[in-house]
């Protein structure tokens, strides 16, 4: 290489570096250090980014319950295997987003030198309150993910809470002062949805985002298995309270009741009952919502923490 670093942080490497590659650059460059920042669970596995529950990286991926193929299954426990002794010889710190994803990460077997955690950054410029927001007229619930007709997003427990909810709140209520908004979706998916909702463009940038946010007040996310999503903390800086599955960040992130509500993963009753629970606040609970969502967050997923929390981990060495 012409160039000699001092450390290599290994970060979204899938389909181009693998775990050879990695040795190879232990070996050939100057670095005295290896660290690999986890963005789902594919670093600490036998290569499953998403494990459905599935435990089996604590014991080396021996019995995979993705496949039964005989022999895919032990290709699968061979490749645990060479990637554990590349990772224990290279001596690679593992950093992770959040402490939901570092419990995960402590069952691997992989035998990473050490587990660090380092929140993702938000830019609190970018995404920031609206302050001419209002809360005594219409309550906006924002739904969104980056792909709809990805199952561990969990577009049909969503739908199966708006249901809900509008079984539980008389429709003309409903109409009146309930608006559902949904980015990006498709007419396939449009169809789907019972309630009356209004369906916009796809963001393309993170100012189009943020500008989706502040025409919102409460943001619901129905991820069933996620490492994040970035959209729960993005909500959060752009003031709006958040209900979500207990599930990836919302778990570090949210106070029950101070900045929005968790429910047992997969209960769209319990979605629901939590929208309900936030809809019947006064304007002033929910005003003071709003500011306690982006105070939770600020001080942990600011562009500048997240450099301060970044550069300390790689100071270790």
């Amino acid at each position: 290489m012409d160039f000699e670093p001092d450390i290599i942080v290994l970060h979204w490497v899938s389909g181009f570096i693998s775990h050879k590659h990695i040795e190879w650059l232990s070996n050939h460059s100057t670095a005295k250090k290896i660290f690999w920042f986890s963005m789902d669970m594919a670093p600490f596995t036998g290569g499953c980014h998403y494990s459905w529950g599935c435990e089996e990286y604590g014991s080396g991926c021996k019995q995979c319950p993705a496949t039964t193929n005989i022999l895919a299954s032990k290709l699968v426990s061979n490749y645990f295997a060479e990637k554990a002794q590349i990772i224990q010889k290279c001596d690679i710190d593992l950093i992770v987003p959040n402490r939901f994803v570092e419990s995960q990460a402590k069952l691997s077997a992989l035998g990473f030198s050490d587990i660090h955690t380092c929140y993702l950054p938000i830019d609190s410029n970018v995404f920031s309150v609206n302050q001419t927001r209002e809360f005594d007229k219409e309550i906006v619930i924002l739904f969104g993910a980056a792909n709809f007709k990805n199952k561990r997003k969990g577009l049909q427990e969503f739908i199966k809470a708006i249901d809900y909810l509008s079984e539980q709140v008389p429709f003309e209520s409903m109409a009146e002062h309930v608006k559902v908004l949904i980015p990006g979706v498709s007419e396939e998916i449009r169809r789907l949805f019972k309630f009356d909702c209004e369906f916009i463009e796809y963001a393309n940038s993170d100012e189009e985002l943020s500008n989706i946010y502040s025409q919102a007040h409460i943001f619901v996310s129905t991820s069933l298995e996620d490492s994040g999503p970035m959209m729960v903390v993005e909500a959060l800086m752009s003031g709006l309270p958040v209900l979500s599955f207990s599930t990836g960040i919302a778990k570090d992130v949210i106070s029950e009741g101070d900045n929005g509500y968790c429910s047992p993963i997969g209960d769209s009753k319990s979605v629901a009952e939590n929208l309900i629970t936030y809809l019947n606040l006064t304007p002033q609970e929910k005003r003071d919502m709003s500011l306690c969502a982006r105070n939770s967050v600020i001080e942990k997923m600011d562009v500048k923490k997240h450099s301060e929390s970044f550069l300390k981990i790689l100071n270790i060495i």
